[in-house]
């Protein structure tokens, strides 16, 4: 489960980003764990039951908007069921660049798990990732239906934006990207005698 990801990487000072809430567990898990946690949930259905079941959680703010590259509406695809494959049923749902969003304590892990749409999520939050407050990402990849596999996009991006990557199973064997800033501070010179 990704919960023992989180246990291992989010500490009690992390400010944490959440892209995908699903079944709400993920939210309540990280909220124990974490600071803040932001929590972004396009499913209107997924969202409601999130909302029930972090009402009263203090450190947690929800938003019913999904994380792209730009701003748009877009068809969002349904399960037919709870814990089914996607299906016919879609809804609208709002999606936002992470770099307009004011959070109110700036983030220092994000936490994505959106279906395949990582990549876009990581291209809407390039100035929050560039900003140098990021210290972790945990990004799970996705085998889309063409075949690809998010994954590999994803730590290309990543490392070209500063981040060390390692890929890691979870139980349940799901298979998640840690990435890590690299970073360093500029040298200072010493000063003149």
């Amino acid at each position: 489960m990704a919960h023992d990801l989180f246990r291992e990487f989010v500490t009690p000072d992390d400010v944490v980003v959440e892209i995908g809430a699903g079944d709400g567990k993920d939210p309540l898990t990280l909220s124990k764990l974490s600071r803040q946690v932001y929590v972004f949930e396009p499913n209107p259905y997924a969202f409601s039951r999130v909302k029930h079941m972090v009402r009263r959680k203090r450190n947690v703010q929800l938003f019913n908007l999904g994380a792209g590259a730009k701003e748009e509406t877009v068809k969002l695809r349904l399960p037919e069921l709870a814990n089914q494959p996607y299906g016919s049923r879609s809804a609208p749902a709002q999606l936002t660049r992470l770099d307009r969003v004011e959070f109110g304590l700036p983030p220092t892990c994000l936490v994505l798990d959106c279906g395949g749409s990582e990549l876009e999520a990581l291209k809407g939050a390039e100035a929050l990732i560039s900003s140098g407050t990021l210290r972790t990402i945990l990004l799970k990849t996705h085998q889309l239906t063409d075949e690809r596999d998010t994954g590999r996009e994803a730590i290309l991006w990543l490392l070209d934006h500063g981040f060390r990557t390692e890929s890691k199973k979870a139980l349940g064997g799901s298979l998640w990207v840690i990435a890590r800033a690299f970073r360093t501070k500029p040298q200072t010179k010493p000063a003149p005698h």
